[in-house]
């Protein structure tokens, strides 16, 4: 299209009539019964391209259309994708400025969150939970055919199936080691990861809240259907203090002691993080300050084993924790080698210290592995978004077929155990993301003026 000129009158239009690029665009599609998106209309200035003999180069004008086809659609991903990680944030719009991390952001949620980035872009861009939505937005898209998935995702797939697995398998089998304590680490990690920024700026007690209520709630709920089930009451575990009580040394059997000593953990760090030149200490050197805390929980543990005197639980476990701190803030290969080469020492440090020594060291140096189908990334994805809901259902679950079923003891146990519970998981998950999105949706007409 040269100049502003309809080429030819129709319609109703008049020789002459001056139409913009678009306007064109949607005569042209009206007229032709096709989307308008199936439309570019290519504007030049003066005169046509042409070739060296003189003749039209519609070669290089089909080019530009591609290149504003090309564009259009870049620009409506990124509006689609704006949309979409704010009805997992559950809010009615992400404004430029506002960052997956800013916005409180959780090990969840990041899960759905960069399996949709990766869709739109094609890859997933390092430290992409910093990045503004505008910068994201800004960012190149790069389509590749190789089909991979983070590292901590499918580690959190693999070590919630061990430990609903665990929890199902006959006794005169070996045990899957390491599933909680690989949870256990990546909760640090992830901590580290999505609200690292928000603990340095003294925003800790919010983080206790949406704990609280994302997580404990559900868990309470769920551990009142439980106790029921089994005819049972637990004031202790009610409480969320079942690991303090000294002559419980079964609770470590049961299916919950993890609930505990993660709030636990998240109450310490609030607690920590509350006092200000603690907090800009750690701040300056939160690699360093992670270290320290597990070289002296790790003491403290050795310490215990030798005396024979038991450590609460949350002492007990907090190694682990502060170790997936670490892992995120190896940024450069020395601090990655450091942390490499304390992983020797793990088994002394920490419970199930060889598994947590190989996890360390996969996370360092892997962050992502290659799946190669693309059904098997989705399945992990689901399985490691729904890792919490899984953990609080399998308990019901195993008890349910347990006892209806009875087929405890045998192979049919596990094998239904472990699927059944992943598939409660991943439904309850999927219905809570679903009442999100309509609550988040609710907010956009509640907020337009006149929408009712």
């Amino acid at each position: 299209r040269s100049g502003a000129r309809s080429p030819r009158p129709h319609d109703g239009q008049t020789d002459g009539e001056r139409l913009t690029a678009k306007e064109l665009e949607v005569r042209i599609a009206s007229h032709c019964g096709i989307p308008p998106a199936a439309v570019a209309v290519v504007e030049v200035e003066n005169e046509f391209p042409r070739l060296h003999n003189g003749k039209i180069d519609y070669v290089t004008i089909a080019n530009r259309a591609r290149e504003i086809a090309a564009s259009r659609a870049d620009q409506q991903s990124a509006g689609r994708l704006r949309d979409e990680l704010a009805l997992l944030l559950g809010r009615p719009e992400l404004e430029d400025e506002e960052s997956f991390s800013k916005l409180g952001g959780d090990s969840l949620t990041y899960i759905q969150a960069s399996f949709a980035i990766e869709r739109y872009l094609g890859y997933l861009p390092r430290g992409w939970e910093l990045l503004s939505m505008q910068a994201l937005e800004a960012t190149e898209v790069r389509r590749s055919s190789a089909i991979s998935i983070d590292t901590d995702v499918l580690l959190r797939g693999l070590a919630i199936a061990a430990v609903v697995y665990n929890h199902t398998r006959p006794a005169d089998s070996p045990p899957m080691p390491g599933g909680a304590a690989t949870l256990l680490l990546l909760a640090g990690l992830n901590l580290a990861r999505f609200r690292s920024t928000a603990l340095f700026r003294g925003e800790s007690w919010p983080i206790v809240s949406s704990t609280f209520t994302r997580y404990v709630l559900p868990y309470l709920a769920i551990l009142v259907a439980y106790l029921i089930a089994k005819g049972q009451f637990d004031g202790p575990s009610l409480l969320l203090a079942s690991t303090f009580v000294s002559d419980r040394t079964g609770t470590f059997l049961e299916p919950f002691w993890f609930m505990e000593v993660f709030f636990h953990l998240i109450l310490l760090m609030a607690g920590v993080f509350s006092i200000r030149p603690l907090r800009d200490s750690i701040a300056r050197a939160p690699l360093a300050w992670g270290a320290g805390a597990v070289a002296l929980l790790g003491a403290m543990h050795v310490d215990s084993n030798e005396v024979g005197r038991a450590l609460p639980a949350l002492l007990v476990f907090s190694g682990i924790f502060g170790i997936g701190w670490c892992v995120h803030f190896a940024k450069t290969d020395m601090a990655r080698a450091l942390v490499s080469l304390s992983v020797l020492a793990y088994p002394w440090l920490v419970p199930r210290g060889a598994t947590v020594a190989i996890v360390t060291l996969i996370l360092l140096w892997l962050p992502r592995m290659p799946v190669y189908f693309a059904l098997a990334k989705d399945f992990f994805g689901k399985v490691g978004a729904a890792s919490f809901h899984i953990y609080i259902l399998h308990a019901v679950v195993v008890t349910v077929l347990g006892s209806g079923l009875g087929i405890r003891g045998s192979w049919l146990f596990p094998v239904l155990g472990v699927s059944l519970s992943l598939a409660a998981g991943v439904i309850v998950n999927a219905g809570a993301a679903w009442l999100s999105s309509r609550r988040s949706r609710a907010s956009v007409v509640v907020a337009e003026p006149g929408a009712v």
